[in-house]
């Protein structure tokens, strides 16, 4: 909304891209929009853009599962620090 001369044209930019919910889902607009903040392109059309070309799906890696503790002599842990 910042980067709108008048608040109002921003407002219905936001309103534009909240009713992108209704065909794409709000879990794959929000991982657009995501995107779209990361490259700088928040406009509605860039977002949309986005989520015509499937790229939100592209973005939205899965985070990988925590890998167990290391466990090494060299390490102090927890109990050192108390």
């Amino acid at each position: 909304m910042k980067a709108k001369s008048h608040p109002e044209q921003g407002f219905r930019s936001c309103l534009g891209i909240i009713s992108l919910v209704r065909t794409y889902g709000a879990g794959r607009v929000e991982t657009a929009c995501r995107r779209g903040n990361d490259i700088r392109a928040t406009t509605y059309g860039s977002i949309k853009s986005i989520l015509q070309h499937g790229l939100d799906q592209a973005y939205a890696n899965p985070k990988a599962p925590d890998a167990p503790p290391i466990r090494h002599a060299n390490i102090r842990g927890r109990g050192y620090y108390h």
